[in-house]
């Protein structure tokens, strides 16, 4: 799972900020 992420990172470094960022705004919702 972590070796697919980072090669995911690397190929597509755009997406895994997109996807972070996707986390972090379902912990907001969650929280509230």
């Amino acid at each position: 799972m972590k070796i697919n992420e980072s090669e995911s990172s690397r190929r597509y470094p755009e997406r895994a900020v997109v996807d972070t960022n996707v986390i972090m705004d379902r912990i907001v919702h969650n929280t509230t």
